[in-house]
């Protein structure tokens, strides 16, 4: 499977209400749905992750698989 197949399947996701981020601190997988994604773009909630027990913010947890991701370029300068 590739990372632009990856990417599709994320944003499907998302635009369900779903995402999959990783922790900033720890680097685990955090699962998020509507009810557990903060409502706030000011980032003054935060999300808890299930591995490490710290809260960040939202910002500190990249989604796990995103358009313009690194591995996503590459992949696509080698089918040039």
């Amino acid at each position: 499977m590739t990372y632009q197949k990856q990417v599709s399947i994320i944003e499907e996701m998302q635009s369900k209400g779903f995402n999959v981020c990783s922790c900033g601190n720890c680097g685990g997988i955090i699962l998020l749905n509507e009810e557990t994604k903060p409502k706030m773009e000011d980032d003054s909630e935060g999300i808890y992750c299930p591995h490490c027990k710290v809260e960040m913010a939202y910002s500190d947890c990249p989604d796990y698989y995103y358009e313009g991701m690194p591995e996503l370029n590459k992949e696509r300068d080698s089918n040039i």
